[in-house]
């Protein structure tokens, strides 16, 4: 028994030292036959088998070697989706028409000027004496007038107008022509309806309520296309790490293989053995080759989330792919105490800021129906000075414009106007739906705040959760592998087998996968809390106005 124990360590230790060259030649030689039959025996089917093994590095090499990978900060490609995204392209078109719409309804409190001028001849023949021939009479006018016009917030229509006229007439002698000048300042103030700037400014109001809410959406949906492109790029880092680690899984189930491959021939151990091995090879090259497909697809998925309308450019090599450049997060964030994180997110977050606008907006509407129910009165006056020279001197035009500014000749008057619908259902009704949807948009606020409450507590209580069971998986994944390599050290001594290797091999291989995968639930949960409060973006950009 002690001698073939020797045999077997030994056996052992000559493939542990086996020349790298030789293993290199020894895949090299192997080809692919036809599948075994089913009735051959054991032994001939391990050998057939193994000839049917194709190297690890041959996958590789198939699967990789036309690969383009472009290895990319996480910082890239968030400014990257920030220029591109589709989804934050289109909240920046919506962003645009709202406050294009805003701009254009407080334009029309911009003044207004205007000028014309008019030109008139009328001539006649008149008959004074039966029998004699007509007298011919004429009258020829010239108006120029330039005139302002103002809306005020608060209702009040101003407008200043300046006007010369220049008339000339002649009936039985000649005259000569007549100078009229004059500025004229017209006032017309609503004094209910209309009246004051919740009702005048109305329109301007909720154009800017709209536009700041266009405002938040567009900062949320940065917001959530900064999450998404972490997200999407720890768990390109976790595919990363799975390839990284099956293939190291699998070169370690190649040595082995080989090892039993060479002990079956020395007749150190049973084909049985040998067949298991192998079939771990087989199993765990199946499973490379899903992690690198896995990478492949998260990589594309991460692509057209950043690229958008412009990924045809990349993708036109169907082989080029990215990959990760940034480290993982060491360890989970520092979180303030919980009502301290709920108070910064009911500030920061720019959905409750986005509701908050929809509210102001649904009372402006219902400040503009509110009015609208009221009776029309208005004030009206109008205050005139004016100048004339009819001396046909060379100054009379002159003369007749200072005398208008001067005020020589002076008119005013004052008046009103007031009217009331009969009825006035249609206003009624218009009133109350602006009092709903006034209530309703209170409630949607209301609702948006709990929805943050209950964001933050979610999230913090998963940071936590995720902090506690990375801790858990490290040490199983730590235990896994010193496992393992004990198992290895037991077989190279002939106090286990290849199966209980290959078990503990499953084990570790399986232990960190799941310390890849809560990793990534760990920077999830991290990203899940910065997105909750309204902080996510504040790392890449201080705010939406720095994206461009």
């Amino acid at each position: 028994m002690r001698g073939k124990l020797q045999a077997l360590i030994a056996a052992a230790a000559l493939l542990l030292c086996a020349a790298p060259g030789q293993a290199r030649a020894a895949r090299s030689a192997a080809k692919v036959p036809a599948p075994p039959s089913a009735a051959l025996s054991v032994s001939t089917l391990s050998a057939e088998a193994a000839a049917m093994v194709v190297s690890t590095a041959d996958v590789v090499t198939r699967f990789t070697v036309d690969e383009t990978i472009v290895r990319v900060p996480l910082e890239t490609l968030v400014q990257v989706a920030v220029a591109r995204n589709l989804s934050f392209l289109a909240s920046e078109a919506a962003l645009a028409n709202a406050r294009y719409g805003a701009k254009a309804n407080v334009a029309a409190f911009d003044p207004v000027f205007s000028a014309d001028y008019s030109q008139s001849h009328i001539g006649q023949h008149v008959v004074y004496t039966p029998g004699v021939i007509p007298a011919e009479s004429y009258s020829n006018s010239q108006t120029t007038t330039f005139k302002i016009d103002k809306n005020t917030t608060i209702g009040t229509l101003l407008s200043i107008s300046a006007q010369n006229q220049r008339t000339q007439e002649n009936s039985i002698a000649p005259t000569q022509p007549l100078f009229n000048s004059s500025v004229i300042l017209d006032v017309t103030q609503p004094l209910l309806r209309g009246f004051g700037r919740s009702a005048a400014f109305a329109a301007a109001k909720i154009a800017q309520e709209g536009g700041d809410a266009a405002l938040a959406a567009s900062k949320r949906i940065l917001q959530q296309t900064v999450a998404a492109v972490e997200s999407g790029y720890w768990t390109l880092r976790q595919d990363e790490s799975n390839e990284a680690v099956t293939l190291k899984s699998l070169r370690i189930a190649e040595k082995i293989m080989r090892q039993n491959q060479e002990l079956n021939k020395l007749n150190l151990l049973s084909a049985h053995d040998a067949l298991t091995s192998e079939e771990q090879v087989e199993i765990l090259r199946t499973s490379y080759l899903e992690a690198v497909r896995t990478r492949e697809d998260d990589a594309d998925n991460l692509i057209f989330l950043c690229y958008g309308a412009q990924v045809q450019e990349l993708l036109d090599n169907e082989r080029y792919t990215i990959g990760t450049a940034t480290g993982a997060p060491a360890a989970a964030p520092t979180l303030p105490p919980l009502s301290q994180a709920v108070a910064m997110a009911l500030k920061l977050r720019p959905d409750v800021a986005q509701a908050r606008s929809v509210l102001a907006e649904q009372n402006a509407f219902l400040a503009q129906a509110r009015n609208a129910l009221l009776p029309q009165l208005d004030f009206t006056g109008t205050l005139a000075s004016g100048g004339s020279n009819q001396s046909g001197d060379p100054g009379a035009l002159n003369d007749a414009i200072t005398g208008a500014l001067h005020g020589r000749d002076h008119a005013w008057s004052v008046g009103g106007a007031f009217s009331i619908p009969i009825g006035d259902r249609i206003y009624i009704d218009k009133y109350r739906a602006a009092k709903a949807a006034r209530e309703q948009a209170e409630l949607a606020l209301q609702g948006t705040e709990n929805t943050v409450r209950f964001d933050v507590r979610s999230a913090v209580r998963g940071v936590e959760t995720e902090s506690l069971r990375y801790q858990v998986a490290q040490a199983a994944a730590r235990l896994s592998w010193l496992q393992f390599e004990q198992e290895q050290a037991r077989l190279r001594l002939g106090l286990s087998d290849s199966f209980r290797v290959l078990q503990s091999q499953d084990l570790a291989l399986q232990a960190q996968q799941s310390l890849n995968g809560v990793a990534l639930a760990l920077a999830q949960a991290e990203i899940n809390y910065r997105l909750a409060v309204g902080t996510i973006a504040q790392k890449y950009m201080a705010d939406l106005k720095d994206v461009k």
